[in-house]
């Protein structure tokens, strides 16, 4: 029988609202900016209502707001995620590209030919992409300052080792790697063998000190409690009673 620690669940924090905020300045800001280049194109003809431009707005935002939580439920980026989303930008233009030629059929006796609905898409396509290229330089950001904020956490507290820097060109030996893995299995072992109420006890005191996860995995701190919270949270829940 295994026994789980409850932990409360996340209330909305002002990292979800930061999404969905940027989300919003997203779709304001692209009807504003498509608005103002057909009211260039279409002169008196032009109306500050339209089907197209809406749907292809909130489709869009709707894509970016799916990206901006890939990069807050992400604690590391790898090549593979980033080239992952990166890639998005395709399928979101092909998606948007077929919403306006679904809007033409239906709304408008005359619609534009498909060449014309490419190349707006095309345009389209390079400026979703900077809005993705934005949202990546946030995400790289605050992984940097969640980095500095670990190590600053770990240099405040007496408890912790010191800080060792080692080179990235230096290689991590394999008689290394197996005395981590003996020292792991070691206080794992040790800890299996304490009554129900220390590894309770231990697990309680892991608790407070990491406190509860977070949504704001956009700032540094959020980074870190959210960090610690889940390990011990995937401890707890592995942790025969």
């Amino acid at each position: 029988m295994h026994g789980t620690l409850a932990f409360p669940a996340s209330k909305p924090t002002m990292g979800k609202l930061r999404l969905t905020a940027f989300a919003a300045l997203f779709c304001l800001f692209t009807y504003a900016l498509l608005s103002a280049r057909a009211g260039m194109i279409l002169g008196e003809s032009f109306a500050l209502l339209s089907e197209k431009r809406v749907v292809a707005t909130l489709l869009g935002a709707g894509i970016f707001l799916a990206v901006l939580h890939v990069f807050a439920m992400s604690e590391r980026l790898s090549l593979a995620k980033l080239a992952a989303v990166v890639a998005t930008i395709v399928p979101a233009s092909l998606a948007v590209l077929a919403a306006r030629l679904l809007v033409d059929s239906f709304y408008f006796d005359r619609p534009l030919d498909f060449g014309d609905n490419l190349r707006w898409v095309i345009l389209w396509a390079g400026y979703f992409g900077l809005w993705v290229s934005g949202a990546l330089a946030l995400k790289l950001h605050s992984l940097n300052e969640g980095n500095a904020a670990f190590s600053k956490v770990l240099a405040s507290d007496p408890t912790s080792p010191p800080l060792v820097r080692v080179p990235r060109s230096q290689t991590v030996l394999p008689a290394e790697v197996d005395a981590w893995a003996w020292l792991v299995d070691t206080i794992g072992q040790e800890m299996s063998v304490l009554p129900p109420r220390g590894r309770l006890a231990i697990l309680e005191s892991l608790i407070v000190r990491a406190g509860y996860e977070c949504a704001d995995t956009l700032s540094g701190e959020g980074n870190v409690q959210a960090a610690r919270a889940a390990l011990v949270r995937r401890l707890a829940e592995r942790w025969p009673e």
